[in-house]
């Protein structure tokens, strides 16, 4: 899967996600950009988005939408605090579909 990982989330979370295509919202040279257009942008080109910003959920309409969004809480934005959550983040990705929303933990 073509796994996105929002500006927002620890570059180094990428190690999490083992056999997939991952890239950040930097690398994809979306920085900056807000939600709505990021959102856009992510249908048809990546499979799952994953990001810590909550707010999302309240901020955008997300029914419909051409891939899935992973939500992952951690108590802070170290790559320690999102290591024990690796293997259920690689667990939600793998299950993902096309719209799902998923929230972990």
């Amino acid at each position: 899967m073509r796994v996105l990982l929002d500006e927002c989330v620890r570059a180094g979370v990428r190690k999490a996600f083992a056999g997939h295509r991952v890239s950040t919202v930097p690398q994809a040279g979306w920085s900056g950009i807000n939600n709505g257009r990021l959102l856009a942008l992510i249908g048809g080109n990546f499979d799952v988005f994953v990001t810590v910003d909550q707010n999302l959920r309240h901020q955008q309409s997300l029914a419909g939408l051409p891939f899935a969004i992973v939500f992952v809480s951690v108590p802070d934005n170290t790559l320690a605090a999102y290591v024990p959550l690796f293997d259920l983040m690689l667990r939600t990705v793998d299950a993902a579909r096309p719209g799902d929303i998923a929230v972990i933990p």
